[in-house]
């Protein structure tokens, strides 16, 4: 008996070290309270500044969470879709003081907060217009189409 009881005893204490062994790890590879956690938020603001040797953007935007406004970094990638008046754009087309609606990640690793740029829309009271032509060009181009209508007739 004495024998059984020690057997079971140590399997026992083998089955206990196991469990806690596991839990170290799965702890050690990141507790949930440590793991990186991320949201999707949309966000209307004022471009303050732009860093393009950090490729970071400072937006002043209204918080309606804090009911205030705040200035914060945003971080650009290659992979944000930068659009303005719809057409594709880059980080250096945008300009201070330019109005921009965009979707941002806000991740939360270790206490920080980063904030990184999803895709971002600037839209602007100007239109994009054709290069233009002198008229020179413009009569070559009529006397060159009235020469070819001539030589056509038989």
């Amino acid at each position: 008996m004495n024998l059984k009881n020690a057997l079971h005893n140590r399997l026992v204490s083998r089955g206990v070290l196991l469990g806690v062994g596991c839990a170290l790890l799965l702890c050690s590879a990141g507790c949930p309270d440590e793991q990186e956690k991320s949201r999707v938020m949309e966000v209307v603001g004022t471009i303050e500044s732009i860093d393009m040797a950090n490729n970071k953007v400072k937006v002043r935007a209204y918080l309606e969470k804090h009911e205030t406004y705040q200035t914060f970094d945003v971080q650009v990638t290659d992979d944000t879709e930068i659009l303005i008046n719809g057409a594709l754009g880059t980080m250096a087309d945008a300009r201070v003081g330019e109005r921009a609606e965009g979707r941002i990640r806000a991740t939360r690793n270790d206490g920080k907060t980063v904030l990184t740029a999803l895709s971002v829309s600037i839209e602007r009271g100007e239109v994009l217009s054709a290069p233009e032509t002198t008229g020179d060009e413009m009569s070559a181009g009529t006397a060159d189409a009235d020469k070819d209508t001539e030589d056509a007739k038989p």
